[in-house]
């Protein structure tokens, strides 16, 4: 898949998620973020707040699954903050991606 071709169509899709749920934030990183490449799958990370959020947030993204292939990794913000997850693979923020 063609990191471009798949940001056309994945990036609404994510941001509507994004915007709906006001505690979780959805981040894409890895290869996809490369301009022109070619991409097996799409790295995203998801920062929560509550774990109650969290059946929400997999439905929706297996509903999109179905057309991409995608690597979900899932983060309180406690993790992300810990981990500096974000600034280390220079994710980036979907809704702030599609604005």
């Amino acid at each position: 898949m063609h990191s471009d071709t798949v940001k056309t169509f994945l990036l609404p899709a994510l941001s509507s998620l994004d915007a709906e749920i006001s505690r979780v934030k959805l981040y894409i990183f890895g290869s996809i973020l490369q301009p022109d490449s070619i991409v097996n799958d799409i790295d995203i990370l998801v920062v929560y707040e509550f774990s109650s959020e969290l059946d929400r947030i997999r439905y929706a993204l297996d509903i999109v699954s179905h057309r991409f292939p995608m690597h979900i990794t899932y983060m309180s913000t406690a993790e992300e903050t810990q981990f500096d997850f974000v600034r280390q693979q220079h994710a980036k923020r979907v809704c702030e991606m599609s604005a």
